[in-house]
């Protein structure tokens, strides 16, 4: 039924192939372009035309004056045509693109491949179904990897209020997730694990059909489709598939670590997992992207610095400090403290 809109969007446009062959030269994706290299990916930009008449595009990237030129892309008028709030547009392959933001709310949305999503120190590897929630005013980045399409629905701030009503006053949990974002209290993206299924991806393709036609129909339906797409994917997505990047996810990190503290002489993984409402391999993943660890490193390094503890203020016998932090044998303990600090454990008591 879509076989067309996907044709289009997988095929490579005219700067996918400037970008590949940069690459096939250099082996490394186009980053740091020149101001001409800049204008030459610029020359078939939906909205060139405009801001080279309105802001002078062109005269400022001559001038390398990338701070104005960086703010003529905050602008909505330049994304988005009078009278429509929602926009479509696919990322280029083979670019580095830096680091931006703009005043409108954004969903990078994985159609195929892969692409690497990065803001505020954090990035995440994004895969076929994921997507990405972006608030306005969010620096980050996306650097789509290969041959992989990444398309990006763009929905205006300033009529979203209006335009998408029910979501914003609606019982879903991406409703006050958008009222603090309107009023500049939140800035972290939601991630979307597996999001697009085969029907929020139709919703999506119904979405790039109406993008060309220029009638007010066209128009609401964008926004009707672009509010089912909201409603499906956050009904539809599991809780352990759906978190936010950056400061939420050090929260969770915390709280992972803090409830393991609490119950390192008998946590499970399987308990764990069912405290926090996750799958036990979905934590496991999540462990290894907060901590660099798996799970069973984290807890044996919670209970080595128990004993620690135990060994610097108690005269508990270390047989049954072993005991105590959680484990059987007295000998295995003794082994991986020693692997872990250098020395036995009598011998950290000794020295300290």
């Amino acid at each position: 039924m879509f076989d067309a809109e996907r044709k289009e969007l997988n095929e490579s446009s005219d700067i996918d192939d400037y970008c590949r062959k940069y690459f096939s030269r250099t082996g490394k994706y186009l980053e740091n372009p020149s101001p001409e290299e800049i204008l030459h990916l610029l020359k078939d930009y939906k909205y060139f035309t405009f801001a080279e008449e309105e802001l002078g595009m062109s005269e400022n990237i001559l001038r390398g004056n990338t701070k104005q030129l960086e703010s003529f892309f905050h602008l909505e008028k330049l994304f988005f045509e009078e009278g429509r709030d929602v926009t479509f547009t696919r990322s280029i392959r083979y670019f580095q693109m830096v680091e931006h933001s703009h005043d409108y709310f954004e969903i990078e949305c994985v159609l195929n491949g892969n692409a690497m999503h990065s803001s505020k120190n954090e990035t995440i590897t994004l895969s076929r179904g994921d997507m990405v929630l972006i608030p306005p005013k969010t620096r980050h980045n996306l650097v789509v990897l290969g041959d992989g399409t990444v398309v990006n629905v763009g929905i205006r701030q300033s009529t979203f209020q209006s335009a998408f009503w029910d979501v914003l006053n609606g019982n879903l949990s991406l409703s006050k997730y958008f009222q603090s974002a309107l009023y500049g209290l939140q800035n972290n993206e939601i991630f979307f694990q597996n999001g697009l299924d085969d029907f929020a991806e139709e919703l999506l393709l119904m979405i790039y059909r109406q993008q060309d036609k220029r009638t007010m129909e066209a128009k609401k339906l964008s926004n009707h489709l672009t509010q089912a797409l909201l409603y499906y994917v956050m009904e539809n997505s599991s809780k352990d598939s759906v978190f936010q990047i950056s400061e939420y996810l050090h929260e969770q990190a915390l709280a992972i670590k803090l409830y393991i503290i609490e119950h390192y002489q008998d946590v499970t993984l399987d308990a764990l997992a069912s405290h926090f409402s996750f799958s036990a391999s979905y934590l496991s993943r999540l462990i290894k992207r907060f901590f660099g660890i798996n799970y069973a490193s984290l807890l044996q390094s919670v209970r080595l610095e128990k004993a620690k503890e135990l060994l610097s203020n108690t005269n508990m016998r270390v047989t049954d400090i072993s005991a105590n932090i959680g484990y059987e044998s007295n000998s295995y303990f003794i082994n991986i403290f020693k692997q872990a600090f250098g020395m036995t454990p009598s011998q950290y008591r000794k020295a300290r």
